[in-house]
């Protein structure tokens, strides 16, 4: 990931705004994990999205490793801020608890 991430930033000159660790519990059996990272780099007035997931136990690993590309402009993200009933929601109460 980091390799993407840094040929990412070279091809496009851009900023790391945020990096996400969410580790999930399998469903079905609870034995096994599965570890998603997630990179948002901003370039102008877009975001870019990489993730990757590694797996652990009984989880599948068939994408483990692969890292993959999102793209999401400003346009979008308002959009979707002024059309998700459950996302419009939660980005004003980040909004009102701004300092």
């Amino acid at each position: 990931m980091q390799d993407r991430v840094k040929w990412s930033r070279e091809l496009i000159p851009s900023k790391v705004i945020a990096v996400k660790k969410i580790q999930l519990t399998q469903l079905e059996d609870e034995t096994g994990t599965v570890t998603t990272v997630k990179v948002y780099l901003q370039f102008g007035y877009g975001i870019n999205i990489l993730s990757t997931r590694v797996t652990d136990g009984a989880a599948d690993p068939v994408f483990d490793g692969e890292v993959f590309s999102n793209n999401i402009n400003g346009g979008d993200i308002i959009t979707i801020i002024e059309s998700a009933d459950f996302i419009k929601d939660e980005v004003k109460m980040l909004l009102r608890n701004l300092p």
